[in-house]
Parts: C-alpha cells; structure tokens; sequence
C-alpha cells in the first residue's frame, strides 16, 4: 500500500512540476521576445538606414534570436530538467525516509499495544490477586490483627494500636472491627497482662517473630499466637482459638495426675510432690511425715451398702483429710481403701502423733448414709524424713512397711516405721515367694495324729499341713499358715490338704482298714470362699471317700464371724454327710444361742484347758462344762493336747469321747500313721 501511495504522489509531482517548468519558459521566452523586437528594432534603426541593409541585418537579427533562444531554451530545459531530478531525488530520499519513519512509527505502535495488552494482563492479574488476597483475608480460618507498637519517651514499649482485623479475627473475639481498628489495646481489652505488650513490643521493634498460647482475661479464652514484624514499629499476629484443645490437655493431665473419684492427687503427683518436699526439707534442714492411711473394714461397706456406698465413703473421707490439715500439705489417694498424706515443715517429732490422732479423730466421725450412721475407723503408717539419702520411693515403701505393722495391732492403730521394720518386710516377702514355690513344686506335706476314745483305740486322724522346705527343713505350720492366710495362698493350700486327706483315707479303706475319721482343718479364707461346697463335693466324688468319714473342723472364731453364713455353709455340708467340729471351743466368741443353731456334730476343747485341767479348779470346772453342755446338746467332744496320763485319767472320769495329743502320738508321716494304724488293727 506504500508504494501505491508513492507512485501517485510522484505522478502528481511530475505532473506539477512540468506545468511549473513550462510555464516559466513560456514566460521567459515572452519577455526576452518582447525586449529584442522592442530594443533590437531601435538599434538597428538608429545605425542603419538602407532598407535591404535593414532587412538583411533583420534576417540576421532574427536568426541571432533563433539561435540564441534555442541556446536559451536548451539551457534553461537542462536547468529545470537538473532541478527536477535534484527535486525527485530529494523527495524519493524524504519519501523513503517517510517510510522508515512510518514504520518505525507502525513498530512503535505495535509495541506499545503489546505493552498496553501486558499492562492490561498485569492489571487483571492484579486486580485477581487482589481479589483473592481479599477474599483469603476476608475467610481465612485464622484471625488476622495488624498492630503498630506505642511506646513511653524511653521507647518502651506501653499499648498497641489496631490498624486491620480479618472477619476471622471478629468471629473468634466477638469485638467488631469498627470498634477495634484505630482504637489501642487497652481500651478495648483494658485486662491486657504487660508482659503480653512486652512481647509485641519485642516483635515490633526488634523484628523478631514469636510463638505463644496466650490467655485473655477479657474474653475468657485460649489462643495460638504466632507474632512476626511486617515492618519496624508494626506487628501483626495470627491466631486461632485453642481454648477447647487447652481445656482438653487439661482434662487429661487432670485424669492423670488427680483421682478421678475423690478428686485427690493421685500416686503419680503424690510422688512427684514428695520429691520437691524432700529437695525442700533438706535444703532448710527441716522435717517432713508422710502418713499412710488405709480404712478398716472398707470391703464389708462395699459388700454390704454396695460399691456407690463405698465410693461416697471414700469421698467423704478426703474432704475430712484434707480438711484437717493446711492447705500447703497434700492428701492423695493411692487407690481402694489408701490415702496418703505429706506433712511439711515439722519441728517437732511430737506434732506428728498429734496429728496421726487427729487424722484418726477425723475418719472416726460418724458417716451418715441412707439414715443410718456408720462409725469407721484406719490405721496410720508412719515415716519421718530425716535423712538425705531417703528419696520418694524410700519414704512410700516405709509408710507402708509401717502399716503392714498397724494392720497387726488392730483397728484404730498407728505405727511409726523403725529401721528393723525393713528386715522383717524382707523376710515375709522371702517366705511368700517360697509359699508360691512350695506349691509349685508340691514341697508341702500331711502330717496324722491319731484320735483316741477312753479306751485308747483309735478312732480317727487329724491331718496336719507340714512345709518340707528344701534348705530349711520342715517348717511348723504356725511359721507360714498366717502369712498364707493373709495372702491368700492358703486357698490353694488348703484344697490341696483336703484332697490329699480324702485320697489317703479312701488308700487306708482299701488296705482293708477299719474306717477312720479323717479330720480336715478349713481356714477363714477357705471357708468364705465362693465355690468351698463345689471343692469338697468334686473332693468327696474324685477321692472316693465315704463323707461320713470325713470331719471338717472350722473355729469358733470363723464360725462367729457371719454366723448366718456359717449356719447356710454348714447346713449344706451336713446334707452331703460330712460332719463338722467346732475347734477351739472356749477361747473364742462362745455363744450359746449360736452353738445351739449350728449344725455341728462335735467340739473341740482348746489345749489352754487341757493343760492344767488336773491342777486347776477352774480349769477343771470348764472342762466339766464343756463338756456337760455338749452332751446336752448330742455333740460328740474331743479334747487336744493331752500329754499326760493325769489329764488322761480325769478326762477318761468325765467320760470325754475322744482325746488327741503327744500322750498318745505326735503327728506322724503318712508311712508311719499307717504302720500304727496296722498295728492297732491287730
């Protein structure tokens, strides 16, 4: 299009500056024309007056004029034809530089277009980013709050002020942003802690970003900080509300460091407090009591008022706790029945029973439940810390060694650790590992003393548990029978003799033997157990025994204790065919009423009575009635620990059954009582 528009241009430019030139040839041509006849005519006039002289100088003149014009025209046709092409050469040379400049110009243009299309693209993508900036701000999770720091005439930092806050940001505090934004902290938040604006002031004039849980008073909430400096003398700070995950923390170390029934701290803070009592104690060389406090009797509250009884029990007792003593001491609970209590700051040791008695004084308080009123009572096991070398776990292990001691001494009791307390705690827990091993590796074995009627023959035997220990020899059932009782081994103990017993009774019918009486002693434990009457029935049924060969003999005391109990167990004993003897009559709970109720078919006279039964008149004259009560009430009575033919003789007056003791044989080996039983046969 370019070079069209060139052409036509150049067209009309010609065709201009060819008029141009020929008009000015023209004019010339005219001007010189008219001046040469106008003056050449004069002249030749002036010098010439013939008239062919004339003509002739005419012709020539004319000639002359010819000539010289042609000269004239040929000059000026090659000037004007010289300016022509200096003319189109000048304007070809500005003509293309037109071109150069229009298509620098068309360059330029597409340029700037594309600068104006990248502008334009930069525009929206801003103005998208912006968008989305604001949008992000506008819901985002997290509340946002831009702050500039104000500080004193020291530079300190004093308030802060809200310069922008996020939707977020309202949602979370509850305070409007056109409430908060130019207004200062302390205006709007006036329970602001210092130490929080001292943290901005740190973030905002050193630059320093920092990570915090911070607690506002004003809003009663947790939050998650993370602070960082957009710019020297400015803060902003995100964060989110945490108040439910704090509260959650909370709950679980709640849970695991405080009881969750009582509310106490519980063995796990007990410890950690006790460490920081003695870390204190032996820096200010003080001392410190740790006392051990286990209910009596606590599983028949359970037992009979029900588990909800007994945990409102155990409350009520932690309030008395913890209400007898300061603030600054602590009372746990340990678990079951055991409190634990940490006293500071003693100076003198005899405050410490003082308040052992008052801690007793305390639980002994009647207990109101359901309209009645229950009198309970503890026992106390006590340390004292007197020496750095003890830590935590020393004094716990000897508040209870302590205890282990106050069980011994009854209800109500207290009783402070002493260092031989240890050995003897050692030694116990020496024997039941070797109980456990004993019935492992079966090292108990029976023992049978013979029974005896007036006329010496033998009537029947009582089985006698023996431990044959494997470096210690055998050992008397006095040494182990009361710690198996209180572990519970004798449960197991006491199946295992009864077993045995039966199996060696059915072995001597067999031999051809006459039939015996085979005496079995039943401990409380063992008595009190749920499935006794399942034991001995599949003990009868397995061994073979004839039950009414079998005698199971429970202690006055046992008896006593639930009488309505005994009264059900021994019932269905006897419906079996077993009988039963009531050992160690007199020096228990003798009741008359009981003893006439009880399903019993003999009575054993304590040995207390046997021994003096010659000598003395009182013993004698309960000897006597015993024995004429018995026979009043058709029970058959046998009398241990005879040992001398005196006492022999006088029971053989009052006419006793049957009698036991060394007078006749001590308590033989399986092998031997069968020997004598053989013997006696012939």
């Amino acid at each position: 299009m370019s070079l069209i528009l060139y052409d036509k241009e150049k067209y009309f430019a010609d065709k201009f500056a060819g008029y141009r030139i020929g008009l000015k040839i023209c004019s010339l041509y005219l001007i010189l024309g008219a001046l040469w006849i106008l003056f050449s005519d004069r002249l030749v006039a002036v010098f010439v007056t013939d008239m062919d002289e004339f003509v002739r100088i005419n012709t020539y003149k004319g000639w002359a004029f010819i000539l010289i014009t042609s000269l004239l025209l040929c000059w000026l046709n090659r000037y004007f034809l010289q300016q022509l092409l200096i003319s189109n050469q000048k304007l070809f040379t500005a003509h293309q530089e037109l071109e150069l400049s229009y298509e620098e110009i068309i360059a330029t243009e597409e340029e700037l277009r594309q600068q104006f299309s990248e502008l334009e693209q930069q525009a929206n993508a801003l103005t998208i980013s912006d968008f989305n900036y604001r949008n992000l701000f506008d819901n985002m999770l997290n509340a946002f709050a831009l702050h500039e720091i104000i500080c004193d005439a020291n530079g300190n930092p004093i308030d802060y002020r809200f310069l922008a806050v996020n939707p977020a940001f309202e949602r979370l505090t509850s305070l409007e942003a056109k409430t908060v934004v130019g207004k200062t902290a302390l205006e709007i938040l006036p329970n602001t802690e210092p130490y929080w604006i001292e943290i901005c002031g740190e973030v905002a004039l050193g630059g320093e970003p920092r990570s915090i849980i911070q607690f506002s008073q004003d809003i009663n909430r947790y939050f998650e900080v993370e602070a960082y400096c957009p710019e020297i003398g400015k803060f902003a700070i995100q964060f989110l509300d945490c108040t439910e995950r704090i509260k959650h923390q909370e709950k679980i170390e709640h849970m695991a460091y405080y009881d969750a029934l009582t509310g106490l701290p519980n063995r796990y803070l007990l410890r950690d407090r006790l460490q920081k009592a003695i870390t204190n104690a032996a820096s200010n060389q003080e001392k410190l009591a740790v006392f051990l406090i286990d209910l009596d009797d606590f599983k028949l509250i359970n037992d009979t008022l029900g588990h909800f009884a007994g945990d409102e029990l155990l409350k009520v007792i932690g309030e008395r706790l913890s209400a007898t003593l300061y603030k600054q001491d602590t009372v746990a609970r340990l678990g079951g029945d055991e409190f634990m209590i940490i006293v500071e700051s003693i100076s003198l040791l005899d405050n410490v029973t003082v308040i052992a008695e008052k801690l007793i004084k305390a639980v002994g308080e009647p207990w109101h439940y359901n309209d009645m009123s229950y009198h309970i009572s503890c026992k106390l096991g006590i340390t004292v810390f007197s020496d750095n070398s003890q830590d935590a776990d020393t004094l716990i292990k000897q508040a209870d060694i302590a205890m282990y001691k106050a069980k011994k001494l009854g209800q109500g009791f207290y009783q402070y650790y002493v260092s031989d307390m240890e050995a003897q705690l050692s030694r116990r827990l020496e024997m039941e590992a070797d109980l456990h091993n004993a019935i492992k590796q079966q090292q108990f074995v029976l023992h049978y003393q013979p029974q005896v009627d007036r006329n010496r023959q033998i009537v029947g035997v009582e089985a006698l548990l023996r431990w044959q220990h494997p470096t210690k020899g055998l050992i008397p059932p006095l040494n182990f029978i009361p710690l198996a009782e209180e572990t519970g081994l004798i449960t197991k103990i006491g199946e295992w003799v009864l077993q045995t017993a039966c199996r060696q009774s059915k072995i001597w019918q067999d031999a051809g033997l006459p039939p015996l009486l085979v005496a079995v002693n039943l401990s409380a434990r063992q008595f009190h157990q749920q499935d006794l009457l399942t034991v001995i029935s599949e003990t009868i049924k397995e061994s073979g025994i004839d039950p009414q060969n079998l005698v199971l003999e429970i202690t006055e005391t046992i008896a006593m204790k639930d009488a309505d109990y005994t009264i059900q167990v021994l019932q269905a004993l006897q419906s079996m065919g077993v009988q039963i003897a009531l050992d160690d009559f007199g020096i228990g709970y003798s009741s008359l009423i009981y003893l006439k109720r009880f399903p019993i078919n003999s009575l054993k006279i304590d040995r207390s009575f046997i021994q003096d039964i010659h000598t003395n008149s009182e013993g004698s004259a309960i000897a006597r009635a015993i024995l004429a009560l018995a026979k009043n009430l058709n029970h058959l009575v046998v009398a241990e620990g005879v040992e001398t033919a005196e006492q022999f003789a006088f029971l053989q007056g009052l006419e006793c059954d049957h009698m036991q003791g060394y007078l006749f044989s001590k308590p033989l080996p399986v092998d031997e009582i069968t020997d004598v039983l053989v013997k006696s046969k012939l």
